[in-house]
């Protein structure tokens, strides 16, 4: 049976789709050897992403500000309310733009895991985090231990 962790990556800019694609490959290379695949997913919009949350996955890279289907701007407020609702297990990682301390604080609340800056400075915060994450869920997930 193959061990997966599901991410999903919610971004209406297609070059920070590349990069967290590429990071997310990048790390996947070292559970290779304990058998366990992480796979990722792409949507543009949160509609898109909504749609498919019977996938289940287990972690959502999510960008505040998206654009919808008629490129309408809109917040991942209603997203993360839906994921949540889905299953409060999803670990949302909220990596966007926006800096307002307020809104940060209350994405948290309403249950974002972490909240990384697009910022250079806080973009190299983002492998330790996912890492961390993934290994939580490999340990609750499979009950395997990864250092």
């Amino acid at each position: 049976m193959t061990k997966e962790i599901k991410f999903f990556i919610v971004e209406d800019d297609s070059v920070f789709i590349n990069l967290l694609s590429d990071i997310i490959s990048s790390i996947s290379k070292e559970y290779e050897k304990e058998g366990i695949v992480l796979s990722k997913r792409t949507f543009y919009s949160v509609k898109e992403a909504e749609f498919e949350l019977s996938q289940n996955p287990d972690i959502v890279l999510l960008d505040y500000y998206l654009t919808d289907d008629e490129l309408r701007p809109q917040t991942a407020d209603g997203l993360l309310k839906a994921i949540v609702e889905h299953d409060d297990k999803i670990k949302v990682i909220i990596v966007s733009g926006e800096d307002d301390p307020e809104i940060v604080d209350d994405l948290k609340l309403k249950g974002a895991a972490f909240y990384i800056s697009k910022s250079p400075k806080s973009l190299m915060r983002i492998v330790p985090v996912l890492k961390s994450v993934v290994n939580k869920i490999i340990a609750e997930k499979f009950d395997i231990q990864i250092s």
